[in-house]
């Protein structure tokens, strides 16, 4: 992992492996497991990104997105947290 650069919008993240939510390490979840993590000592951490495109006259002046945490997480908006 190069840094906090992962962050930046422009990071390339072209080589992370993907797949279908819900993402996870076993354990009970309300929805099935659709791409599984693997998990061992010297990988107890994984990194998330997603891209969406808003049109240009969309006027909402809030945006709302959920997702299913279990232990913690932090979520950043155009390299914002």
């Amino acid at each position: 992992m190069d840094g906090v650069n992962w962050q930046s919008p422009s990071y390339d993240d072209s080589p992370w492996p993907s797949g279908q939510a819900l993402l996870g390490v076993g354990g009970a979840t309300p929805e099935p497991v659709l791409t599984p993590l693997v998990s061992s000592a010297a990988n107890i951490t994984y990194y998330f990104r997603s891209t969406f495109n808003v049109p240009a006259n969309f006027t909402a002046t809030s945006l709302q997105f959920s997702n299913l945490v279990d232990d913690g997480a932090v979520f950043y908006l155009n390299g914002r947290e």
